[in-house]
């Protein structure tokens, strides 16, 4: 299936910001910034696969259980963003913080993350190397947490609201050592923002909602809650999409 054409007026731009250390627990994070440009005069599309090496990356996790014939075709296509272009506008744009499923690469989001953009919304898309998929020289960085019970599921849940709230502390400094990150992250308006995320991120979304109170929106696509929401329930309104029922009533 083809990449949605975003449906929005403006064009979007794309830009990959440095690989970080969490301070809280020692794990990896990168983001890729997603926001309406300015169209550069000898730029070029971003393709889908946005890294060095994540062929090979998804080659050998065998993501999704899919043949080498659909990575194939992943790594051929481009999506409707420009890479590394400047912002277009001088205002403030709502802030979006876009969260993976547990093993999914923040890629197979492109289609929200530019619609999103053009229609003015700063987006920032997470790859964790904590639960997440994240590539570091070409390969897969996994620093998951020891255990296969269900409460790593929590645990890596209040990592990532943690390494969101870190993020959200850093972007009000301005002092990235790439411009191009301080115009575009000037604009992210810090008195909106929202944080969406599907399955794990849904729950980190949830965590992340209830701690901090600079999130004023919150979209969970198909994530269970996990403790503490799940015995405490929630105090902050959010919005659960679900692709089918698959809970009881009493769950």
């Amino acid at each position: 299936s083809p990449i949605p054409t975003p449906s929005g007026k403006r064009p979007v731009g794309v830009t990959i910001m440095p690989m970080e250390v969490s301070a809280g627990t020692r794990t990896h994070r990168q983001v890729t910034l997603w926001y309406p440009c300015e169209i550069p005069r000898n730029g070029s599309r971003a393709s889908y696969l946005p890294l060095p090496g994540m062929l090979g990356a998804l080659r050998a996790a065998k993501l999704l259980d899919e043949g080498d014939a659909v990575f194939e075709d992943w790594s051929k296509r481009q999506t409707s963003a420009w890479t590394d272009a400047g912002i277009s506008t001088t205002g403030r744009c709502p802030l979006v913080l876009l969260l993976p499923g547990s093993g999914m690469p923040a890629f197979c989001y492109t289609a929200i993350a530019q619609d999103l953009a053009s229609k003015g919304y700063v987006v920032a898309a997470f790859d964790f190397s904590n639960g997440g998929f994240l590539i570091g020289d070409g390969k897969q960085l996994d620093e998951s947490q020891a255990g296969e019970d269900e409460s790593i599921y929590a645990r890596q849940a209040e990592d990532w609201a943690h390494q969101l709230q870190e993020f959200l502390d850093r972007i009000g400094r301005s002092d990235w050592p790439d411009q191009r990150l301080n115009s575009i992250l000037k604009r992210a308006d810090q008195g909106r923002i929202a944080v969406i995320g599907h399955s794990l991120g849904g729950a980190a979304a949830m965590d992340l909602s209830e701690i901090d109170k600079r999130v004023k929106a919150c979209v969970n696509l198909d994530g269970v809650p996990e403790e503490p929401i799940a015995s405490k329930g929630l105090r902050e309104s959010v919005l659960f999409l679900r692709s089918h029922a698959e809970l009881s009533d009493e769950d």
